[in-house]
Formats: C-alpha cells, sequence, structure tokens
C-alpha cells in the first residue's frame, strides 16, 4: 500500500512539473525591476501566451509585441521547463545581440538556481553557452540528456548542426540577416508534436532588417503560413487605465479613435493622455508617434509606427491597409525579376485609391 502511494505521488509530481504555468508560478522566480528576486507570476499576456500552447503538441507562435509586455521573458520560461523536464532535448535561445541573448540565458540559469533543490534536474555544466541537464557523474545514473544552449543572430551558422526542438527567436525583426538565419535554423526543428518555435519581437518597420518580420507577419495573418499570428493590443490589457476626472471631455481626435476602437474607454484615454504628455517625445520623434510606437493599437499601426518613416503614419496605414504583402526584387540587367534576398521591394494595392 505504500508502495502504490509512493509511486501515485511521483506521478502527480510528474504531472505537474509537465505543467507550464504551475511551474511558472510555484517553482521559477525572476528578478523585478526593482532588484528584487520574487515568485515569477505571469502577467495578463504572459497568461494569454499560456492558454494559446497546444499541450505538447507542435506549436509555432509569431508574437508581434508591444513594449514591456513580458513575451521573452515568458518565451525564455516555455523552452526552460519544457526541456529541463523531459529526456534528451534541446533547447535553444538565439536573440539579435550578445546583451539580449546573454540576459534571457541568465533568466533561464535563475530559473533553475532558484528552483526548490529537490526538484532541479541534475546539472551537469553551466556556462556562458549552454546548460546541460545530467549527471556530472559518467558512472552514476543517468540524467536528462537535456541542454539549453544561446547564440546570437549575427552568426549564419546558429542551430545548424543538431536538431531543436524548442527554438525561442527573440527581436526577430532586428535580425541582421534574418531571412539567411531563419530559412537554415527553422529547418532544424522537426515537424512533429512536442516541438516549437517561438518567434517574438516588437516591429522595426516594413523594409531593411524588419523586412522579413513583416512579411511573415503579413502571411500569417492570412493564414498562409504554419504559425498561429498573436498580436496584444494595449487595449486588451486592464492595467492600462487611469482615474476619469469629472469634467473629462474627448478631443476631436480622442472622439476618431473611439469610432475606430470602441474599446478605448474614457479611462483608457486618460493612460494614454498620462503617457504622451509625461514619458513620450523627443527631438525626433512626437509625442504621439512614439506612443503609436510604443503601444500600438493594431498589427499596421506597429509596422509604420517603427523604422524612422518620412510620411505621417496615419497617412500610410490608410495605403498598407489596401496593400499585398511585399515581394522582393533584383535587376537582372533591364529586367526586374523575383529574389527572396532582392533589395527592391514592391507591393501591390488591393483596391484603388484616390484621394
Amino acid at each position: 500500500r505504500i508502495a502504490n502511494m509512493a509511486r501515485r505521488c511521483l506521478m502527480s509530481v510528474k504531472q505537474k512539473l509537465r505543467d507550464l504555468a504551475f511551474v511558472q508560478r510555484r517553482l521559477f522566480k525572476i528578478k523585478t525591476k526593482a532588484g528584487k528576486i520574487s515568485p515569477f507570476q505571469p502577467n495578463f499576456y504572459q497568461q494569454k501566451l499560456n492558454n494559446l500552447v497546444k499541450d505538447y503538441k507542435r506549436n509555432r507562435l509569431l508574437i508581434l509585441k508591444c513594449r514591456q509586455i513580458g513575451a521573452s521573458t515568458w518565451g525564455a520560461s516555455f523552452v526552460t521547463q519544457r526541456t529541463m523536464y523531459q529526456k534528451h532535448k534541446n533547447g535553444l535561445i538565439i536573440a539579435d545581440d550578445v546583451e539580449n541573448t546573454s540576459g534571457l540565458f541568465n533568466m533561464a540559469k535563475m530559473f533553475y538556481s532558484e528552483m526548490p533543490p529537490e526538484l532541479r534536474p541534475m546539472r551537469k555544466y553551466s556556462n556562458e553557452k549552454a546548460l546541460v541537464f545530467d549527471n556530472p557523474d559518467t558512472n552514476g545514473i543517468k540524467g536528462m540528456g537535456s541542454q539549453i544552449t544561446i547564440s546570437t543572430a549575427g552568426k549564419l551558422s546558429a542551430g545548424r548542426s543538431k536538431t531543436i526542438q524548442y527554438l525561442h527567436a527573440s527581436e526577430f525583426a532586428y535580425w541582421p540577416n534574418a531571412a539567411e538565419l531563419a530559412t537554415g535554423l527553422f529547418q532544424s526543428v522537426p515537424i512533429l508534436d512536442n516541438t516549437a518555435i517561438i518567434i517574438e519581437s516588437t516591429a522595426n518597420g516594413v523594409t531593411g532588417k524588419g523586412a522579413e518580420f513583416y512579411n511573415r507577419c503579413m502571411k500569417a495573418m492570412d493564414g498562409d503560413q504554419d504559425f498561429d499570428f498573436v498580436f496584444f493590443s494595449w487595449l486588451d490589457n486592464p492595467e492600462y487605465e487611469m482615474p476619469v476626472p469629472i469634467d473629462f471631455k474627448a478631443t476631436a481626435e480622442e472622439i476618431e479613435l473611439v469610432g475606430r476602437y470602441p474599446q478605448l474607454t474614457p479611462a483608457k484615454l486618460m493612460f494614454r493622455r498620462y503617457k504622451i504628455k509625461n514619458e513620450m517625445g523627443s527631438a525626433l520623434i512626437e509625442p504621439e508617434d512614439q506612443f503609436k510606437q510604443e503601444y500600438p493599437l493594431d498589427p499596421m499601426e506597429a509596422f509604420i509606427s517603427s523604422g524612422r518613416p518620412v510620411f505621417k503614419a496615419d497617412k500610410i496605414q490608410v495605403l498598407l491597409s489596401k496593400t499585398k504583402p511585399f515581394k522582393r526584387y533584383s535587376m537582372r540587367g533591364d529586367k526586374l525579376e523575383l529574389d527572396e534576398r532582392g533589395p527592391i521591394y514592391i507591393s501591390e494595392m488591393t483596391t484603388p485609391y484616390c484621394k
């Protein structure tokens, strides 16, 4: 009877450790903005991402994010939990530069080091490039045989030499060679259940470095890719509200916005006013335009407000809403030919526009 109870208890623990939300809340800790080590409590957006994950199925997520929603932290927690509690799994975290990559990897290391010792899988070693879950004693019982490694997007060979089950591609729109790297990198992840590719990024315009991310988002929105497109507007977050004064009166611009986005309550308009007045704007960008960049209302606003737009963002948004995704071309003699890596970007209008 005692043996049966022990087996049931062990099975219950194993089942809990397969639950991403449980591991996040009960076992993982993070460093807060105040510099304190605290339990990881998923925020509004991170809970949404937890709900979107197909449990141990084939997951392909393409996340267009506004700033500071915790998508990168969530991605690191997903890769860590999936890798450390399963045998013979490889997780790879890759970001746009060394600083961001190291930041995410240090987060994964903290998830591990701050866990209760009795629930940590054996660790063979941990260095600047890898966290290996295995028995350091080669003569002892076998460990998980799994590992998390990191790389930066500047390395074209990143991830190509081995099979990856869990890939976290962070700030993809800022990768210097996104199209070339993604071609080889994504093929390293088998098209099988219990695998995942998580691409997350803020927008970086529609051309240049950001073009590959923009085009992937447009295709995913049209259902033309095996990726679930995810966009979180700041309107979705109930925390982004402020008290409404008795004499509140919407401006002409705000009335026009409410007509397009009925979710813009007075409380949310007050939040928008506060941010624009107190935290936005510089010598290079108007406060209203920066707010659109940091807190986009929809995917197109995210793309046209980022980068370095020359024309007014709202006018570009109207035009882009009537166009097809960009295609890339190169000149071959006096002919223009399709070329996935070409320097010329051309789109077509889906409907005539004259104004």
